[in-house]
C-alpha cells in the first residue's frame, strides 16, 4: 500500500489542496465514504476503465462509471469497491477552488460523479493516455499539476471564483449557524442573498450547509483520531453544536448512521474511509 502526495505550485496552490497518487487493494469488497467537508475531486483509474459505485438510493444495485471521474461535493455517504484501487491518481480541490477547472458550477454536480470527459472533453481522455505510459508516481503527479496550471491560465475570466467566497470559505471553516453566515456577509460586503447565490453557485453548496459539513468533518476527524469521548454531552458542545441531539441529527443526517455506529463500522465488512484513516495528509510532501 502506497499513499504520496503534494501540494501545487502557486498559484496552483490557492485553488488545489494536494495532488495525490494511492497504490492500495484491500481486501473488503465494500467501502463507505462519508462527506468530507464541502470539497470536490477528480479520481482517475490506472488500472482498470471504471470505478464501481454502489447506488446511494438502492445499496445492492452497483453502477461502473468512468475510469476518470469528477466527484462533486457530497452531502451524504456512499458506497464504492476500494479494490480498483490497485493505482488511482486524484485532486482534491479547496472549497471553491474547482470552479475554473469545471466549465460548469459545482451546485450543478452536488452528490453525483461526473465522467471528466463530459467537462474536459478530449482534454480528459489525454490526460489519462498520457497517464497510462507510465513513469513514477511522482512524474504522473507532476504531470497533473501541469495540466492543472494550463487550463487555470486558460480559464476566461469570467469564470474565476469571487473574491469573497475565498475570504468566506476560511472564515465558516470552522463551522457555524445562520447568524455567523450573516456576519461573514457582511464582513465580505455583500447582502445574505448575494452571498448565498456567489457561494453556492462557485462552493457548490449553500454558506449555512457548507458550515454545518464543516462542523461534522471535524467530529468525524475527532472520532477517528480519539475515539468515543467520555461524555458526548461535552463533546457536542465542543465542537459547536447547541447539545447532544443537535449533533446526532446533523451526523446521521450527513451520514446516515450515529456516531457510535461510525465507530462500530471500522470493524464491519463494509469500511468507512479507510484510505482517510490510513493514510495521512502530506501538504507539502514530494514525492520522487
Amino acid at each position: 500500500m502506497e499513499y504520496l502526495g503534494r501540494t501545487p505550485a502557486p498559484p496552483l496552490d490557492q485553488f488545489v489542496e494536494r495532488i495525490w497518487y494511492c497504490s492500495d487493494a484491500p481486501a473488503h469488497a465494500r467501502e463507505t465514504v462519508l462527506p468530507s467537508g464541502g470539497s470536490l475531486g477528480l479520481a482517475i483509474n490506472l488500472v482498470e476503465e471504471e470505478f464501481q459505485i454502489y447506488d446511494p438510493d438502492n445499496p445492492g444495485s452497483v453502477r461502473a462509471h468512468a475510469g476518470a471521474l469528477v466527484c462533486g461535493t457530497y452531502t451524504r455517504s456512499y458506497v464504492y469497491d476500494p479494490r480498483q484501487r490497485a493505482a488511482v491518481i486524484g485532486v482534491h480541490f479547496r472549497p471553491g477552488g474547482a470552479f475554473p477547472f469545471l466549465g460548469i458550477s459545482p451546485a450543478e454536480i452536488t452528490d453525483t460523479h461526473v465522467p471528466l470527459d463530459d467537462l474536459w472533453g478530449s482534454g480528459g481522455r489525454n490526460l489519462r493516455e498520457q497517464l497510462l505510459e507510465g513513469g513514477s508516481p511522482g512524474e504522473r503527479l507532476r504531470l497533473v499539476e501541469a495540466v492543472l496550471m494550463r487550463r487555470l491560465r486558460r480559464a476566461p475570466q469570467t469564470r474565476q471564483t469571487h473574491p469573497a467566497v475565498t475570504v468566506a470559505v476560511d472564515a465558516l471553516r470552522e463551522g457555524g449557524n445562520g447568524a455567523r453566515v450573516a456576519a461573514v456577509a457582511a464582513a465580505v460586503g455583500l447582502s445574505r442573498r448575494r452571498f448565498a447565490e456567489v457561494f453556492e453557485r462557485d462552493v457548490g453548496l449553500t454558506p449555512k450547509l457548507y458550515a454545518r459539513l464543516q462542523r461534522f468533518h471535524h467530529v468525524k476527524q475527532q472520532l477517528a483520531t480519539l475515539g468515543g469521548p467520555r461524555s458526548w454531552a461535552t463533546f457536542a458542545v465542543e465542537c459547536g453544536y447547541f447539545d447532544q441531539s443537535h449533533l446526532l441529527r446533523d451526523f446521521v443526517e450527513f451520514s446516515g448512521m450515529s456516531p457510535t455506529n461510525y465507530l462500530l463500522g471500522q470493524a464491519n465488512e463494509t469500511r468507512l474511509d479507510h484510505v482517510v484513516h490510513a493514510y495521512p495528509r502530506t501538504p507539502g510532501a514530494s514525492p520522487a
